[in-house]
């Protein structure tokens, strides 16, 4: 399974940090960013503790378009409901999609909500 994690416009380099430490404890290593240089703040490696190959390996684009040009799959995620999707697929749905693409997932801007019961 290939999933590319893509985050837009980030703000913080905090946020970027916590991203690849997640990233690096699940296992995944794609990491790209549209429209930020947050990520060369010093506050990105200090919380990415441990997750230096993701920093010294994210991928900078100018669209969400270019970061998703190789990406077959993409999905967003959120804990809340928003209403203006109408269609929300389970994690259960998903892993078929998931296993056969190369999948990406997207903040904030997305094509598809799933919604994950906190």
């Amino acid at each position: 399974m290939r999933v590319t994690i893509v985050l837009v416009a980030p703000a913080r380099a905090e946020n970027i940090g916590a991203a690849a430490r997640a990233m690096k404890t699940m296992g995944f290593t794609d990491l790209r960013i549209v429209d930020s240089q947050a990520h060369l703040e010093p506050a990105t490696r200090w919380v990415a503790h441990g997750s230096g190959d993701i920093i010294d390996n994210i991928e900078i684009f100018h669209t969400l378009a270019d970061a998703l040009h190789d990406v077959d799959f993409t999905v967003a995620t959120t804990a809340r409901s928003r209403a203006k999707f109408h269609y929300y697929a389970s994690p259960a749905e998903l892993v078929p999609l998931l296993q056969e693409n190369h999948a990406g997932c997207v903040m904030p801007r997305w094509f598809l909500a799933v919604r994950i019961p906190v």
